[in-house]
């Protein structure tokens, strides 16, 4: 949701707002109002609570690989960015990362050059480009020395477009059996291959319906830079409701790579990242229609009910008539297994 300027018995007050918190929460923030609904994001503290990876679940990471990004490979600013995430999750996954490069070149380079002139004369079309697309299985990385010889890449190795589909199928196939898969996947461009890509995500949400387990699959697009299709991604993200029965497509976009490590991190907070287990989430003092959250939940609907806590939990609450303040009750069992408990107020 966007930020909006709400008129509050006179007080102009802005959006995003940030709420006192109490000792067991780190942050609370007002992300936005509109209309009736009120949107919130809060961060559990992690003095009393330890954040656990989710169970069973497991990260693949999917780079761009294709020519657009040569630049930052070759600068390694693409290593120092994915480093600095991926010393961040290898505290909770030591074996280490799987990786896979999307859009890099099939090695084919008697092909490439034959094409380049096709292309200038239009003989030939995105089809022909993308048979020379491949992706790159570079398995697992656990260190940064494993990290720049995997990301060490040549000239010939870049592709001439960006496909998207093919490289979310290898990482679907990664999951491990009755386990779950958060996928990380960066671009810097436009995809060849939107209908392909539609399908495959249609697909992992379909898979993970029938399997009632709406963690099946998770995936994060990073677009990078200014020549991203925020347009299509952003469908991705917010408009496959009828076609995707779960909603497991977040995208957010950083200006330049030095801005993926922080954008990164919120996600995985949201979606790999959990405080607890069996959460109910209540709001006092306001009649409510309807209360959400950003992945999955179900209630009456008064009463969200949550299957894992993630460590950052993001709410939207339609409300009969907008308050001037509500109660928040969130209970669940923390990853020790203890009860725990908070109450807040939320004043708009």
């Amino acid at each position: 949701m966007g930020f909006f300027d709400k008129l509050f018995g006179g007080t102009k007050a802005k959006y995003p707002k940030r709420v006192p918190g109490c000792e067991d929460l780190e942050s609370l923030d007002i992300t936005g109002v509109e209309g009736k609904t009120v949107s919130l994001s809060m961060r559990f503290n992690k003095k009393n609570l330890k954040p656990q990876p989710a169970p069973n679940t497991d990260i693949v990471f999917v780079i761009d690989a294709s020519g657009s990004m040569h630049e930052m490979y070759a600068t390694n600013k693409i290593q120092d960015a994915v480093w600095s995430i991926l010393e961040y999750v290898l505290e909770y996954d030591d074996d280490g990362i799987d990786f896979l490069l999307h859009s890099a070149s099939n090695g084919d380079q008697d092909a490439v050059q034959r094409l380049i002139p096709r292309l200038q004369n239009r003989t030939a079309g995105i089809e022909d480009v993308l048979k020379l697309l491949t992706v790159k299985d570079i398995g697992q990385v656990a260190d940064r020395k494993q990290l720049d010889r995997a990301l060490a890449l040549r000239d010939t190795d870049y592709g001439m477009g960006t496909a998207c589909a093919p490289a979310l199928k290898a990482a679907m196939e990664k999951r491990k059996p009755n386990g779950n898969l958060f996928i990380e996947l960066v671009t810097d461009g436009t995809f060849m291959d939107n209908d392909e890509v539609i399908k495959q995500i249609v697909s992992m949400s379909k898979a993970a319906h029938a399997a009632k387990n709406p963690n099946m699959y998770r995936i994060h697009i990073l677009g990078i830079g200014d020549q991203v299709d925020e347009k299509f991604l952003k469908t991705l993200d917010e408009g496959l409701s009828g076609l995707a029965p779960i909603d497991i497509v977040a995208f957010d976009l950083a200006k330049n790579v030095k801005d993926s490590p922080g954008v990164v991190f919120k996600e995985l907070e949201r979606g790999f990242m959990t405080v607890g287990n069996n959460g109910t989430v209540e709001v006092k003092g306001a009649k409510i229609k309807k209360i959400t959250n950003s992945y999955n939940g179900v209630g009456d609907p008064e009463l969200l009910v949550l299957e894992r806590m993630p460590q950052t939990l993001e709410l939207n609450i339609e409300f009969e008539t907008l308050p001037t303040t509500f109660d928040l009750e969130i209970s669940f069992s923390d990853t020790e297994g203890d009860e725990f408990q908070v109450k807040t107020a939320v004043p708009l």
